[in-house]
């Protein structure tokens, strides 16, 4: 399991940092890696040093280590208390991390929850931000990781279309349509 990003409230690293003793008590390894907030820096490191075996604070990272991280996690968090867009659940689906989410923003625009079937979706979704919501997504998507189906489940998203020339499209015909130089 990974997180990234600024560590501020925003972001949610207060959340991650409360949920993570709960979070380590399961069968997973948790690498976290950016800078923000000293007092939160803090919480995220006491929450590690706890389990030095399992968990790694690693601070600043550069982007191949970034890199690094994403293709090496099945699950990257991302308990956003608000996310005009965010870009770190995309990068994620792209290298079939599976991400675990706060219902907000950008992150409901760009990730699907999964059903229990792991049929359709492209990550888990929990609708509160609260260090227990996070427990609970991180304790659905360990929990699907152990379905045959997780393999598949993780292809599939490693296969969304994330880029703009289907909304650039979309928004056009839109525009044509309003000035009247296009039907419906």
């Amino acid at each position: 399991m990974v997180s990234i990003g600024r560590v501020v409230a925003q972001k949610g690293s207060d959340l991650l940092a409360a949920a993570l003793p709960k979070i380590l008590k399961s069968d997973v390894s948790v690498a976290i890696a950016g800078t923000g907030d000293a007092g939160l820096v803090g919480k995220l490191e006491a929450a590690v040093a706890k389990a030095k075996e399992r968990a790694i604070y690693v601070g600043a990272a550069p982007e191949p280590i970034i890199h690094r991280l994403l293709a090496a996690a099945d699950i990257v968090v991302v308990p956003s208390r608000y996310e005009p867009c965010g870009l770190v659940q995309l990068y994620a689906q792209r290298y079939g991390a599976l991400p675990v989410a706060c219902r907000t923003g950008g992150l409901v625009d760009t990730i699907v929850d999964c059903d229990a079937a792991l049929e359709t979706g492209s990550g888990f979704l929990f609708d509160k931000p609260t260090a227990t919501a996070v427990v609970g997504g991180v304790q659905r998507a360990l929990a699907a990781m152990t379905s045959p189906r997780w393999p598949a489940l993780r292809r599939r998203v490693m296969r969304l279309d994330l880029g703009w020339d289907r909304p650039a499209r979309r928004y056009a015909h839109v525009y044509r349509t309003a000035l009247g130089r296009e039907r419906a």
